[in-house]
C-alpha cells in the first residue's frame, strides 16, 4: 500500500528544504515562468498532490540543471559527495547531476 499523500508531502517538503537551504534554488526561478505555473497549479487545483507535485518538479530541475549560488553562477550538486542527495534522488527517481 502505498504512503498516504500528507507523509509524502511532509518528506518532499523536508527534503526540498534539506536541498535549498545547503546548496540554493532552482536556476532563475523566478525568470524561469516556473514560479508563476506553480502558483497557477496550486491555485487550481489546491491539493496536497499539487503540492507534491511542485516540490517534485523544482528537485527535478535543480538535480538536472544545478542551483544558483548568485545571478552569475550556478554549480551542480555535489551528488557523489553528499549522501543525502542520493537518497533524495533515490526516493523521487530524480537524474544524477552531471
Amino acid at each position: 500500500m502505498p504512503e498516504p499523500i500528507a507523509k509524502r508531502l511532509e518528506q518532499i517538503a523536508s527534503d526540498f528544504d534539506y536541498v535549498f537551504s545547503k546548496y540554493g534554488d532552482v536556476i532563475g526561478f523566478t525568470s524561469s515562468g516556473m514560479e508563476s505555473q506553480q502558483l497557477i497549479a496550486l491555485l487550481a487545483v489546491p491539493t496536497k498532490t499539487t503540492a507534491f507535485n511542485c516540490y517534485r518538479e523544482r528537485l527535478h530541475d535543480i538535480f538536472e540543471r544545478g542551483y544558483e549560488v548568485d545571478d552569475r553562477e550556478t554549480k551542480i550538486l555535489p551528488f557523489f559527495d553528499d549522501k543525502k542527495l542520493q537518497e533524495i534522488g533515490d526516493r523521487y527517481l530524480l537524474p544524477i547531476p552531471e
